[in-house]
């Protein structure tokens, strides 16, 4: 039998040669979960933060949306989410233009953002035609 099959450390004939190919597969293990482990910690944040963001805005778009249908006069025949989501937008747009394009104070801005919402909602409730009929209404909840 040739000794030029099997592993290097046995071609190479010794313990020595076997010691530094187990010490090399040693340090390739160690160097992939150190690159796991600081993979976990920077992308741990990141996703806390994102979902962070995510409820944040959930909230900022219902108090918003919220807020611009008390303003607005009558019943606006749309549901929780699409008050979340109207208000949300609302305010996004409000914030840019009360920050960046007429460069206002806080207070100001958020009254830019309600009144966003509160258009956006407007023109929504008045060109959905597939509204439901608000719970407690009496009405069936069916597609007009």
């Amino acid at each position: 039998m040739s000794r030029a099959f099997g592993p290097a450390w046995v071609r190479a004939g010794g313990a020595k040669a076997r010691a530094a190919h187990s010490k090399a597969k040693y340090r390739e293990g160690m160097l992939v979960v150190l690159l796991v482990v600081i993979a976990v910690l920077l992308l741990v944040p990141l996703v806390g933060a994102a979902l962070w963001a995510v409820i944040t805005a959930a909230i900022l778009g219902l108090i918003i949306g919220g807020l611009a249908r008390l303003v607005l006069p009558g019943q606006q025949r749309i549901g929780l989410g699409m008050t979340v989501l109207l208000g949300w937008v609302g305010s996004l747009i409000g914030g840019f233009v009360g920050y960046h394009v007429i460069h206002t104070g806080s207070l100001l801005t958020i009254l830019l953002e309600i009144a966003a919402a509160a258009l956006i909602i407007a023109v929504y409730a008045k060109t959905s035609p597939g509204t439901r009929a608000p719970i407690g209404s009496g009405r069936s909840a069916h597609w007009q």
